[in-house]
């Protein structure tokens, strides 16, 4: 089991998210919460990195307790996170991003050099001396995901990664993600986008005010239009 959410309550100040939650993720494998705006997705990734306080419950990583640890331990433990916002630096170039976000190997997580994440991404190697601000949309989540994989993370949050994109880099990413799984990589996605991410995932969560709905196989929701109706239907 690479990351395992055990009852987590968690919340902002006196206002409680999620409510007594629980989700496993294994190596290898690719799941994906899912839920309208609110209701507790980008908190639970922001609680398993420690950017959200736990009022109750465990958090395990390969095997260790990392609830009561801070962003950076947990990071240097082989947790990456792509944020919502992705927060590259738009003033550095993509080849001072990517070199930001380097370190050593460790573990038997999956190695990454630049040579790798241009192998993987191709179409980020002409843009190496660009400043990422002037990127495109597509662009600079391609390169939030590789400055993160600079880490050698051994599992990898990805929060609401296809946001704003068009179909045509959507489909590029879910590529990336079906990759990072061929690698052995953990990937954990919070999407709203319910056809790319039942395309790319194993297993499926649904949260809906801060609780769990659902939670299977990919292709089980798939077959669950009531649950799709109930709790994704805009």
């Amino acid at each position: 089991m690479m990351l395992s959410i055990r009852s987590i309550s968690a919340g902002y100040g006196p206002a409680r998210v999620l409510f007594d939650l629980n989700l496993e993720l294994r190596a290898g494998e690719i799941s994906v919460i899912l839920g309208r705006n609110g209701a507790g997705k980008s908190t639970t990734l922001k609680t398993v990195m420690a950017m959200v306080p736990l009022s109750g419950g465990q958090i395990w990583f390969s095997g260790k307790r990392i609830d009561q640890r801070s962003t950076w331990e947990i990071a240097r433990a082989g947790m990456g996170y792509v944020p919502e916002e992705r927060r590259i630096f738009p003033d550095l170039s993509v080849l001072e991003n990517l070199e930001a976000g380097r370190r050593l190997p460790h573990g038997r997580a999956p190695s990454w050099s630049v040579a790798r994440i241009f192998k993987l991404l191709p179409a980020l190697a002409p843009l190496g001396e660009r400043r990422a601000g002037t990127l495109s949309g597509g662009e600079q989540q391609m390169l939030a995901v590789a400055r993160t994989l600079m880490g050698n993370p051994s599992c990898l949050l990805l929060d609401e990664p296809s946001e704003g994109l068009a179909p045509a880099v959507v489909e590029l990413l879910a590529t990336l993600v079906r990759t990072l799984r061929g690698e052995g990589m953990a990937v954990l996605l919070a999407e709203q986008n319910v056809r790319f991410a039942l395309a790319v995932s194993d297993t499926a969560h649904i949260i809906e005010k801060g609780g769990l709905r659902f939670s299977g196989t990919a292709r089980q929701l798939q077959e669950r239009a009531d649950l799709r109706a109930e709790y994704l239907a805009l």
